[in-house]
């Protein structure tokens, strides 16, 4: 069933809503970060602080890798990143942001279909899922 909404002066009907989940719906920041630094260390001579991790931020995860290991490394560092992800994943695990559960919850009462993606490596993905 569509629901009818409206925003300002507008009204449309609402069919279906898409989240993406990391920085949307989870705050997956610190792990992301975390399981970066884990999967890199080995190959660099210092520690990377958050800020160097972040400004990499924008391609995937294994974009981000290769932005601190050369690529003859590349293949170890994403293992490592997989593996950090799921260890970590039990230690650090995503809040969803204030608001996001009755937002979903909401939408759901009105029979909005939704709909969560998670846009980087299923490998990580998996994760959020469980």
């Amino acid at each position: 069933m569509d629901k009818e909404v409206k925003a300002g002066n507008s009204e449309f009907m609402l069919k279906a809503v898409i989240f993406d989940f990391d920085g949307t719906i989870g705050d997956t920041l610190k792990l992301v970060i975390e399981s970066i630094r884990e999967a890199v260390s080995p190959f660099m001579d210092r520690e990377l602080s958050d800020d160097e991790i972040a400004d990499t931020f924008g391609p995937i995860e294994e974009g981000s890798i290769l932005k601190f290991v050369n690529e003859k490394d590349y293949e170890e560092a994403c293992k490592r990143l997989y593996d950090a992800y799921a260890r970590l994943h039990k230690e650090i695990t995503p809040k969803p942001f204030a608001g996001v559960v009755d937002l979903i919850k909401y939408l759901k009462s009105n029979d909005v279909d939704t709909t969560f993606i998670k846009s980087d490596d299923k490998r990580t993905g998996i994760y959020f899922l469980q």
